[in-house]
């Protein structure tokens, strides 16, 4: 009864899915019923999330508002901090994160470590050149990797035109 509702509910496999970029949609949602019987509170726009448990590390952005686990830490940014530039400072941090890590079978960092871990921040216009700039090349690297899926499906489909069906290739085919 808690589930299948209208809010989005991250889950571990959600943030590895969106690794590094803003979550628009997720495989599970909640409801206002499931939200009042946990812990877990309704989150807004640009909430940077980073997972805690087990698969430690995925850095994610909320584009619309949503809900998460105890799975992982959130953070609201306030006023002095840029989202965006959080989510690249807990990227290029993930290695010394880890270290933060506890446990033999379950890694998990834990709240205090977590509200250990400082980082020096820029006045905010410098954080938001920083963002935007990164930003762009991450727009460029997920716009080359679309063109690289795109050229790899358009040789195998020329691949197998030419040589599996011998689309017009008759002569091709007779000397084969």
């Amino acid at each position: 009864e808690y589930w299948d509702g209208d809010v989005p509910w991250i889950g571990i496999k959600d943030a590895g899915a969106n690794h590094g970029r803003d979550i628009y949609d997720t495989q599970h949602h909640t409801n206002d019923l499931g939200i009042t019987n946990s812990a877990a509170r309704r989150l807004p726009v640009g909430t940077v999330c980073l997972s805690r448990t087990a698969s430690i590390g995925y850095v994610t952005r909320m584009a619309r508002e949503m809900s998460t686990s105890q799975d992982f830490v959130n953070w609201v940014c306030g006023p002095d901090l840029e989202s965006r530039y959080l989510v690249y400072i807990l990227l290029s941090e993930l290695d010394s994160l880890a270290r933060f890590a506890h446990g033999t079978t379950h890694q998990t960092i834990y709240f205090p470590e977590v509200k250990a871990f400082h980082v020096c921040l820029p006045p905010l216009p410098e954080q938001r050149r920083i963002a935007a700039a990164l930003g762009a090349l991450d727009d460029k690297i997920e716009l080359n990797r679309q063109r690289n899926r795109i050229l790899a499906e358009l040789a195998h489909a020329i691949f197998k035109s030419w040589f599996i069906d011998f689309d017009g290739h008759e002569v091709v085919a007779q000397e084969l």
